[in-house]
């Protein structure tokens, strides 16, 4: 399923929850990238792997407490809106569905995107939207081209461009309403926002 998005990922994948008191966050220190790096290093190797997948839908308070994320906390924006796929390798990047880029850019910054791109797609004959975020802000498509269904929209960057994180890809479905209501600039929000703004990408991932 999530070779659709990485074709590099060959072997099983792995669930690490980043949830509040989730097993990770009492072991290392996750605002310590070479904390964390070290760690899934290990997990790798255990587990015999080579990606490691945040969920969709966790609430995260912990930790965006732990990466100084106030203004998102402030806002009760907790609630993680995407998949993650955490691989610490440059890896290509597919589309599950052809798309046109209506969002293609560099959102730099700690914390942020770096190289993000959103698709306008249809699935089941609604309207959706197809975010993918930390790539490299360097190899993006221009706006308007047309993206076929397992092409490539990009590759994963570095922390340098991503934003900071380890290397990994942010995949997020926003409905009509949410790319509208300006979710393809959100990473997180609230447990109301998903249906109505935000959808499972398993959903897509498994059906297309």
């Amino acid at each position: 399923m999530y070779e659709k998005l990485i074709p590099s990922i060959k072997s099983k994948v792995w669930t690490v929850s980043f949830a509040d008191q989730a097993k990770i966050l009492q072991q290392i220190d996750i605002s310590d990238l070479q904390v964390v790096r070290n760690y899934f290093e290990g997990l790798f190797k255990v587990q015999k792997c080579n990606c490691i997948l945040g969920p969709f839908g966790e609430e995260r308070f912990a930790m965006l407490e732990s990466f100084g994320c106030q203004h998102m906390l402030d806002e009760q924006r907790v609630v993680h809106l995407g998949l993650d796929l955490i691989t610490m390798a440059y890896s290509q990047v597919t589309t599950p569905l052809t798309g046109r880029v209506v969002l293609s850019q560099n959102e730099a910054g700690p914390g942020q995107f770096g190289g993000k791109v959103v698709l306008e797609s249809e699935h089941q004959g609604k309207n959706i939207h197809l975010l993918f975020g930390h790539l490299d802000p360097e190899l993006l498509p221009p706006l308007g081209a047309e993206i076929q269904k397992g092409a490539t929209v990009g590759k994963l960057g570095s922390k340098e461009v991503n934003g900071g994180w380890l290397e990994h890809l942010h995949f997020q479905v926003l409905t009509q309403d949410g790319f509208e209501a300006g979710f393809a600039n959100f990473g997180y929000g609230k447990s109301q926002d998903i249906g109505k703004y935000v959808l499972d990408p398993k959903l897509i991932l498994t059906n297309s």
